[in-house]
C-alpha cells in the first residue's frame, strides 16, 4: 500500500496538503471550503491518489481484529491508577473502599478513551451520499433595537423545479496574462490588468466584444503584481493596487492608484493613512470605500468611508462599531447601509443597520447567526464564495444567510439558508441544496440577490436560484465548459447578467469571457 504522501504520486497544482485531505475526510471544514475541494478533486489525480490512500489505510484497519478488554487490559489500567500518585491514598475506616485521586481517576478514563478511541478508528469510513434534510430551525432570540425576528420553518425543497438553462455567450479576455477580469455593475463594463514590464489596464464597455487600454498609468520599475477593484454602481470608478517585486511579509500590496474616468488615466494614491481599497460603491455622488487603514498601533483595520470630492478627501463614516467592518450594501439614492462586522480570527460575523449615513446603528439579530466573511477583493470565481449576500430591494433590504458546514450536511441535519425581504426585521428559513460529491454532501454556495429576489447559488459546476416565493430551488444548467466554479451577477441591463470567466493554466494562452443573460 502507498501513503499519501508517497513521493511517486502526482503533484497537486493547488499544493493541497494531506492535513487538508485529512479535515475534509473529519468533516473539519467549511461547507465552501469543502465544496471547492470536491470541485478541485474531480480533475486532480493526486488528490485522489491521496484519498485512495486513506481508502486502503482504512481498509487494512478494518481488517484487524478488535481487542478484547479481558483481565490483563484491567490489571494495567489497576497498576496505571495505583502508580500514578507518588501520594499515600487514605482510607476509610474499616479499609473497605479506597479513595483514588483525581490524578488516578483521569488515569483510567484516558486509558478507557484510548479504548473507545481505537475501536472506533477501525470503523474509518469515506463519506458516504446525503439523505435528504429536512429544516428544523429554531427561532432564537432578537436584539432590543430591533422589531422581534420571527423565524417560519418551510418544507424541503426536494424535488428541484423543472430546469431553466441559460444561454452563454463566450468572448476573449484582452491579454495572455491569464489576470483576471473585475467585471462591473453595469453588465457592460470590465476592467483587468498585469504587468510584465510597465503595468497595463484594460476596460471593456460592450461585454468583452473590444477592449481598451488606458492613456495613462503611472508604472514603478519595482511593480510586480496587480489587483483591481471596480464600483458596484458606477462603472467610471476603480481602484488598483499593487505589489513591489520581490514581495514581502503580509499582504504585499503596498502601493495604490485609481480612476474616476473609467479607466482611461490613472492617479497614484497616497499610502498612508491607508494601504489599499477592498470595496467601492457610489449614490447620489458620494464614493465609499471599504479601505484598509493602519491604527496607531501600526496594524491594518478595516472601516468604511466616503468621498464627495472623487476620492480627493475621504471621511469615516461607521465611527461606533464593535469590530472590522468586511463588506456593505448601500441604499441607492438614500441614506441606509448594511455592514457586516466580523472580527478577522472569528468563524462568525454580525449585520448592523444604519438609517442615516452612519450616524446610529443597530444591530441585526439573524436567526442562528452568520458565517464570517471576507473582504470582497479576497473573493474570486475561483475561490469560496461568502454566505451572506443583500441589496436593497422594493424599499427594503433583502438579505440571506447561510451558515451550513460540510458537519452539518450529513444525514439527519437541516441545513438552511435564512432571509428576510425587510431589512432583518422577520427572517424566513428554507432549506439550503445539497449536492452530491466524491466527499459527500456540500452546499450550494449563493452568489448573489437577483432583481426578482430570488438567490442564486452555485455548486460542482452548475448554477442555482431560490425564487423569494419558493421553497423549491431551481437550476440554471451547468455553467459553461472550463469556466471558474463561481460566477458574478450585475442587476442591470433588463432582469441582470451573469459573468464567467476561463483562465489558461498554459502560459501564452488568452483567456476566455463568458456571459449570459439572467431570465427568471
Amino acid at each position: 500500500m502507498t501513503t499519501p504522501d508517497a513521493p511517486s504520486q502526482p503533484l497537486c497544482s493547488l499544493g493541497v496538503t494531506t492535513r487538508t485531505l485529512s479535515a475534509l475526510r473529519d468533516d473539519a471544514l467549511s461547507q465552501v471550503e469543502a465544496a471547492r475541494l470536491a470541485t478541485h478533486i474531480e480533475t486532480c489525480a493526486a488528490c485522489q491518489a491521496r484519498l485512495a490512500a486513506f481508502d486502503d489505510l482504512a481498509i487494512l484497519l478494518r481488517a484487524e481484529r478488535a481487542p478484547q478488554p479481558d483481565a490483563r487490559l484491567w490489571r494495567a489500567v489497576s497498576t496505571a491508577a495505583d502508580t500514578s500518585s507518588p501520594a499515600r491514598r487514605p482510607r476509610f475506616p474499616g479499609g473497605a473502599f479506597t479513595r483514588l485521586s483525581w490524578r488516578s481517576i483521569a488515569t483510567v478514563a484516558a486509558a478507557l478513551l484510548l479504548i473507545v478511541g481505537f475501536v472506533a478508528l477501525l470503523t474509518l469510513r469515506r463519506p458516504t451520499s446525503p439523505t435528504q434534510p429536512t429544516s428544523t430551525v429554531t427561532p432564537q432570540p432578537t436584539a432590543t433595537s430591533q422589531p422581534t425576528a420571527t423565524l417560519q420553518p418551510t418544507a424541503t425543497p426536494f424535488p428541484l423545479l423543472p430546469a431553466h438553462p441559460l444561454t452563454w455567450s463566450a468572448t476573449q479576455a484582452p491579454s495572455a496574462g491569464g489576470q483576471p477580469i473585475i467585471f462591473a455593475g453595469d453588465g457592460q463594463s470590465a476592467y483587468t490588468c498585469e504587468v510584465d514590464a510597465v503595468l497595463r489596464v484594460w476596460r471593456t464597455y460592450n461585454r468583452g466584444a473590444s477592449w481598451v487600454a488606458a492613456r495613462q498609468v503611472p508604472n514603478d520599475p519595482s511593480m510586480n503584481m496587480c489587483e483591481l477593484v471596480v464600483d458596484a454602481t458606477d462603472p467610471s470608478v476603480a481602484a488598483l493596487a499593487w505589489s513591489p517585486r520581490g514581495g514581502g511579509a503580509g499582504d504585499p500590496f503596498t502601493g495604490l492608484m485609481t480612476t474616476v474616468d473609467g479607466g482611461a488615466t490613472w492617479q497614484t494614491a497616497p499610502s498612508q493613512p491607508f494601504s489599499q481599497i477592498d470595496q467601492l460603491d457610489s449614490r447620489g455622488g458620494v464614493i465609499y470605500a471599504l479601505r484598509e487603514t493602519v491604527n496607531s498601533s501600526n496594524s491594518v483595520v478595516y472601516h468604511i468611508w466616503a468621498s464627495s470630492n472623487r476620492m480627493r478627501s475621504w471621511r469615516q463614516v461607521d465611527h461606533g462599531l464593535p469590530s472590522d467592518v468586511t463588506g456593505f450594501w448601500l441604499q441607492p439614492g438614500g441614506s441606509s447601509i448594511l455592514v457586516v462586522v466580523s472580527d478577522p480570527t472569528a468563524t462568525t460575523s454580525q449585520l448592523w443597520l444604519s438609517p442615516d449615513d452612519g450616524v446610529t446603528w443597530s444591530q441585526l439579530t439573524v436567526p442562528g447567526g452568520a458565517p464570517s466573511y471576507r473582504p470582497a477583493r479576497f473573493i474570486s470565481l475561483t475561490s469560496s464564495q461568502n454566505g451572506i449576500v443583500a441589496r436593497w430591494l422594493n424599499g427594503r433590504f433583502t438579505i440571506c444567510v447561510s451558515n451550513a458546514t460540510l458537519a452539518t450536511t450529513g444525514p439527519g441535519s437541516a441545513p438552511t439558508v435564512t432571509c428576510s425581504t425587510d431589512s432583518g426585521a422577520t427572517w424566513h428559513a428554507r432549506p439550503l441544496l445539497l449536492l452530491a460529491s466524491a466527499v459527500g454532501a456540500v452546499g450550494v454556495n449563493l452568489i448573489a440577490i437577483a432583481d426578482d429576489g430570488a438567490a442564486l447559488a452555485s455548486g460542482l459546476g452548475d448554477l442555482y436560484r431560490l425564487s423569494a416565493a419558493s421553497d423549491r430551488w431551481q437550476s440554471l444548467g451547468p455553467l459553461p465548459p472550463g469556466a471558474q466554479p463561481g460566477a458574478s451577477y450585475c442587476p442591470s441591463p433588463g432582469a441582470g447578467v451573469l459573468w464567467t470567466l476561463w483562465i489558461p493554466i498554459a502560459s501564452g494562452s488568452q483567456g476566455r469571457i463568458f456571459v449570459a443573460n439572467y431570465a427568471p
